[in-house]
């Protein structure tokens, strides 16, 4: 017969004891923090992520940096957004007055460099473009099927052209009331920027900064390697990130920028007409160029050249991005068999092989 183990109040006490210290312990203790956090949230019309590698931040630190960055955006927003109708660029664009307006310094740096690409390019950046996006429907409140009259892509061009704008310390002037900028072509990138360099202030050595498909790293990824990315193919219809390129890119300290005419179009009587307006005739670009990706120090110089590019074409885009020191590109060329590449002197280097860090 089984005998009855003995009651024991001490050893009921200890192992009481233990429980409850484990309970206090699990309760108490902070969570591991992972060491390659990251978050993302909208902003911008799209969507902002940032990844840190190798964290180096408490859990306090990690927070604080996180408030800072969502200030940050909540800041540059209410600059350059045309989202939002009372941010800086859109009051601007309102106003009739021809009288100097105050804007930010964030907004004075990246006009003062649209301005500077606008004369490099010969006017094929333009962020006074904004009458024209407008009437071909790319803007963010309306949409067309169909080409606008010859006569109204006219009067539009009337009202652009960086020689109706001032830039001063003071702000911007406009000289003709119509005057509308349009800077959907530089601040994603220019925010990349800013993010990032806050990120890095924060002693983080190695993070991906992204906004809406602009990217800038800086360091190591996660796995203690370059940064890998996959540029997508320039399929019409296709959905983000189901048709991509074969080959990878490897960057590190980097930006990278893609424009291309496959995502925001519209097709009538059988033509394509993207997004992508040449500011010097008032239509969309047709000059076979599918997509353009520049790899730059800066993600404002690789946003804003991207799309220059586009409008000038593969042979006049890429002499010019020749000219400029740590600039890369591909132009993927739209063929009636397919898709043709055509790469800048050193863009061969950013693929061919992951750098060793």
């Amino acid at each position: 017969m089984r005998e009855r183990p003995e009651f024991s109040p001490r050893k009921t006490l200890i192992l009481g004891s233990v429980i409850l210290g484990l309970i206090i312990y699990s309760a108490y203790r902070k969570p591991p923090l992972p060491p390659n956090p990251s978050w993302s949230g909208p902003t911008m019309g799209t969507t902002y992520r940032i990844q840190i590698a190798h964290n180096p931040l408490g859990l306090k630190e990690l927070k604080a940096l996180r408030a800072e960055i969502e200030k940050e955006l909540e800041t540059l927003n209410q600059a350059m957004s045309t989202y939002i109708p009372d941010s800086e660029i859109s009051r601007f664009n309102s106003t009739t007055s021809i009288a100097p307006v105050a804007v930010s310094p964030d907004f004075l740096n990246v006009m003062a460099y649209a301005r500077q690409l606008s004369e490099r390019s010969g006017g094929a950046f333009d962020v006074t473009v904004g009458p024209m996006i407008e009437l071909w429907g790319f803007g963010h409140d309306a949409w067309r099927e169909e080409s606008p009259p010859a006569k109204a892509i006219e009067d539009a061009a009337a009202r652009c052209g960086s020689s109706w704008l001032t830039i001063s310390t003071g702000g911007l002037q406009k000289a003709i009331p119509g005057l509308r900028l349009d800077l959907s072509a530089v601040a994603k990138g220019y925010a990349v920027d800013r993010l990032l360099a806050t990120v890095k202030a924060a002693g983080c050595k190695n993070a991906y900064v992204e906004i809406g498909g602009e990217i800038a790293v800086c360091g190591k990824n996660p796995s203690s390697r370059a940064w890998t990315l996959q540029l997508e193919r320039p399929e019409y219809d296709s959905l983000p990130g189901e048709s991509l390129r074969p080959g990878k890119i490897y960057l590190s300290d980097a930006a990278i920028a893609t424009s291309g005419d496959y995502r925001n179009y519209f097709r009538d009587k059988g033509r394509v007409y993207s997004h992508i307006i040449d500011p010097r005739t008032g239509w969309p670009v047709t000059n076979h160029v599918a997509s353009v990706t520049v790899v730059a120090p800066l993600c404002m110089v690789a946003d804003g050249l991207a799309t220059t590019v586009m409008v000038m074409g593969a042979r006049d885009g890429l002499e010019m991005i020749e000219s400029i020191p740590q600039v890369e590109a591909l132009v993927i060329w739209r063929t009636e068999e397919g898709f043709e590449e055509i790469k800048s002197s050193g863009f061969q280097d950013i693929e061919s092989a992951a750098p060793k860090l």
